[in-house]
């Protein structure tokens, strides 16, 4: 029984790991509703804290139901699922925490350098198996992923679990070949930022010199690589506020705050691709809702401790207000950073 249980865990860490955005055709999304509601029942069946969980529970079988009923959610429905979808997945990796080894993250890694490198070749590999968004042959790799920036986001905080659990050099390594197979200028900073949480400050200096030059020989006409130049050249504030791309996501701050002092939805400016579209749909009401999510968890106490990491606290600003919010290994990284329950 002992050696079913566990076979059955070692798969579902895989699962973790792989499933993310794998929806096989069902609801158009960036969030995988199947991952969603494996996650969810999982997380509900594995113990503790179960009064806890009853209450998040319930309200996420409501949205999920929502998600399978309608063809196409709501944006803010999408936000609102991958805000909960994190609580559980926090609840997850502390359960299966000691399962995950260095063979099952060498795998998982071996997997998503595949599929990374295949989708450079043939763009429409695997479109049956997700909501693409995003993805076309003046871009990277998707891999199993909806677009370029999500599996690079992806590798990257895999590659920060590899680093914490000091996996073999060969993981790390495949890890970050996919982020930079990605392509994704989110993805390369935000590997950056992992690098200074956990190496010293020559190996920094030195692997991102060696990336940078790196992608530069490889691909000197992609965008990031242009970005990256101007970089050099002309300052961050040039390339910020000289970049549509960069400036319309940037816009969904002034969004956020808009809707703050609003009890209505607003008009947005920027992408909003993260909590601010809570605000900018329902206004004050939107904060309020994301002060109770917050509130109910039992882990936000962890979270804001999480948060005295500058760099941490950097990672989780990109992520909410910048990046993908539906970026679950983002939340599997947390848990494996902070201490055992």
């Amino acid at each position: 029984m002992d050696s079913k249980i566990s076979a059955i865990k070692i798969v579902y860490a895989y699962y973790l790991f792989l499933g993310f955005f794998v929806n096989f055709g069902v609801g158009e999304s960036d969030v995988s509703v199947i991952y969603f509601g494996i996650v969810l029942l999982s997380s509900f069946l594995s113990g503790y804290r179960l009064h806890n969980k009853m209450i998040y529970t319930g309200v996420m079988s409501v949205i999920l139901a929502m998600f399978i009923i309608l063809e196409y959610p709501t944006e803010l429905s999408k936000s609102l699922i991958a805000v909960l979808l994190g609580s559980h997945l926090y609840w997850e990796i502390m359960r299966i925490k000691p399962i995950v080894s260095s063979n099952i993250l060498r795998n998982v890694a071996i997997i998503h350098l595949s599929f990374a490198f295949v989708s450079l070749i043939d763009t429409n590999f695997l479109d049956f198996l997700f909501y693409r968004v995003g993805s076309d042959s003046s871009r990277g790799a998707t891999g199993l992923a909806p677009e370029p920036s999500y599996l690079g986001l992806t590798a990257v905080f895999l590659t920060a679990i590899s680093l914490h659990l000091k996996a073999p050099r060969v993981t790390i390594i495949f890890f970050i070949l996919t982020t930079l197979a990605s392509m994704s200028m989110y993805a390369l900073l935000m590997l950056i930022l992992v690098f200074c949480i956990y190496l010293s400050w020559w190996k920094i200096t030195l692997t991102t010199f060696l990336i940078i030059i790196g992608l530069y020989s490889l691909f000197p006409d992609k965008r990031f690589t242009m970005l990256g130049l101007q970089f050099v050249e002309n300052g961050l504030a040039y390339v910020v506020w000289n970049d549509s791309s960069i400036a319309y996501r940037l816009r969904s701050l002034i969004d956020f705050y808009n809707g703050v002092f609003s009890l209505t939805s607003i008009s947005a400016q920027g992408l909003n691709g993260g909590v601010s579209r809570f605000t900018v749909h329902l206004g004050a009401f939107g904060l309020l809702l994301l002060i109770i999510i917050i509130a109910m968890s039992p882990f936000q106490v962890r979270l804001l401790k999480s948060m005295s990491n500058i760099f941490i606290l950097l990672a989780t600003f990109v992520v909410m207000f910048i990046g993908p919010v539906s970026l679950p290994a983002f939340y599997l990284w947390l848990g494996f950073y902070q201490d055992e329950i």
